[in-house]
């Protein structure tokens, strides 16, 4: 099956999630995680990404119906987690998180499970168990093993390889929780540090302002004992002008 991006042009590198013949399907790149919700867990990324679909028109409720179109809709999209990662915004630029931080167009999803693999035992003179991988399905990633031949009609096999394939989804979720965990945490982080640097910078705005005023305080005082001096070189002058007058007289 094709993988096609919103856009209806063909989605180079992808591979349906589902491989059931008729079926539609969301599409993830190898080594991806895919999500029940069409979307895709990108491990390398460690994100959820939208990436394609095998509807061409993506009207299927079975593809990925979101950040589908404008500029994005011809390539893959990571998403923005924003609170509690029940809201994402498209992209990771600055406009996404304004979104998360402004509460505008955020998006709700459905919560996602890994999509478990599948498990198939055929029967003849010797026991051929095949298992999909857990995440995005490519050419080369099947492995089959021989065993020789039991000695009742059983299949244990098939369920050891059933059991290890749900063993490895289960694995996969907890490796997803803990790197979502890891991402918010960490953003968490950035957060508070951003915060004590614009705690830092106010506090030294603060600092230059009591400066600035102890300057003014200064000059004001300088101001103030000219004005003293002022008055005190008046006072001599006027103290000086009877003698002055009288040496005048005594002159003539």
């Amino acid at each position: 099956m094709t993988c096609y991006y919103p856009d209806g042009a063909v989605a180079e590198g992808l591979q349906p999630c589902n491989t059931t013949a008729g079926a539609v399907s969301s599409c993830c790149r190898v080594g991806d995680v895919c999500l029940t919700n069409g979307f895709c867990f990108s491990a390398g990324q460690n994100s959820l990404v939208r990436r394609g679909c095998t509807d061409r028109t993506f009207n299927s409720t079975d593809c990925p119906r979101i950040c589908i179109t404008g500029v994005v809709s011809s390539v893959d999209v990571v998403m923005t987690p924003c609170g509690d990662y029940t809201y994402f915004c498209c992209g990771q630029d600055d406009a996404a998180r304004s979104c998360c931080t402004s509460g505008n167009g955020t998006v709700l999803l459905a919560a996602g499970t890994a999509i478990l693999p599948t498990a198939t035992v055929t029967y003849n003179n010797t026991i051929a168990a095949t298992t999909s991988p857990t995440g995005c399905p490519s050419d080369n990633s099947t492995a089959t093993s021989n065993i020789n031949q039991p000695t009742k009609n059983t299949v244990p096999v098939g369920a050891a390889a059933g059991l290890g394939g749900v063993l490895g989804v289960a694995l996969i979720i907890l490796a997803v929780l803990i790197a979502m965990w890891r991402k918010k945490v960490h953003r968490a982080t950035e957060a508070e540090q951003r915060a004590m640097v614009a705690e830092q910078r106010t506090t030294a705005a603060e600092q230059r302002t009591t400066v600035a005023e102890q300057r003014v305080i200064d000059v004001q005082q300088r101001i103030g004992e000219a004005e003293q001096l002022i008055m005190e070189r008046d006072r001599r002058i006027r103290e000086l002008e009877p003698l002055g007058r009288k040496a005048r007289l005594t002159g003539q």
